[in-house]
């Protein structure tokens, strides 16, 4: 054989073998992405930003997860803890009553997908009693007499 012959035949090996690592790297990326946008995974990112009181990130986080499991009670429930749990990560009253309201939406939810799950009816006066004291007077005296 010639030696351009052989030139050409060692790039294309070289292409043939950096087109295989390309594929290679792209399938593993793909695959993390994958693993890293699964309910539990954005759960646990959610939780390590309420550590460390980054509430921002770990909403952004926990409403991912809320359109994952849309119609899935329990995971509604666990998300609804979530919410109250991340309104200690706060002094912002504006934020509590945002998380407060995000629980009680789940809660809602969770009964709508599975309207015998007692756990959900739990998250509900839960999530009720945590958007108290962010009623108006009004609705509080009704709530009060009924």
């Amino acid at each position: 054989m010639n030696a351009a012959v052989l030139q050409k035949f060692a790039e294309l090996r070289w292409l043939k073998i950096g087109g295989a690592v390309c594929f290679l790297m792209l399938s593993l990326t793909w695959s993390m992405s994958a693993e890293t946008i699964s309910f539990t995974n954005l759960l646990a990112q959610g939780e390590d930003f309420g550590k460390r009181e980054d509430v921002a990130s770990a909403v952004k986080l926990y409403s991912q997860a809320e359109e994952l499991s849309a119609s899935n009670s329990a995971d509604l429930c666990i998300l609804t803890k979530h919410f109250c749990d991340l309104m200690y990560a706060t002094h912002s009253d504006t934020t509590q009553k945002m998380l407060a309201e995000h629980a009680l939406v789940c809660a809602q939810q969770a009964i709508k997908a599975d309207p015998q799950n007692a756990a959900a009816h739990i998250c509900l006066a839960v999530g009720y009693a945590k958007n108290f004291p962010y009623a108006d007077d009004r609705t509080k005296r009704s709530e009060e007499h009924t």
